[in-house]
């Protein structure tokens, strides 16, 4: 092979080594932009939700929430200080401690979380 050859083959293989990087480059690029796209999306939603949560400021505050109930409350009680049904509940039969629920109350990043054994209020929690 000549030396202009060589040259030839060489510089071919340089420009498929470049052409390579740029198509990797630009795949990556293209995920990071998804990537963004999906993070935005994420962001948007989340703040849709807390919006959306936030729009009936009539509504206790976990705080408020918090601040009000004391041991020995019953449900009733507690849904009328929150005016309004738990956000979540879950509940348990232990054998020996009766029967327990747990309530939780949510707002924005806030929630206040009130455990109830045998019908009455027995711990309150808020996270803030």
């Amino acid at each position: 092979m000549s030396p202009g050859w060589r040259i030839a083959v060489i510089a071919l293989q340089l420009a498929a080594i470049v052409v390579g990087i740029l198509l990797m480059v630009t795949n990556y690029s293209g995920r990071l932009q998804n990537d963004q796209n999906t993070t935005n999306e994420l962001l948007n939603d989340i703040e849709e939700q807390s919006t959306t949560s936030d729009e009936d400021s009539s509504k206790p505050t976990p705080r408020q929430i918090y601040d009000q109930v004391q041991n020995g409350m019953t449900p009733e009680q507690v849904k009328a200080i929150a005016q309004r049904d738990p956000d979540s509940q879950t509940e348990s039969d232990i054998e020996g401690l009766g029967k327990t629920q747990y309530w939780s109350f949510n707002r924005g990043s806030g929630f206040v979380s009130i455990t109830f054994t045998n019908g009455a209020v027995s711990n309150k929690s808020i996270y803030e």
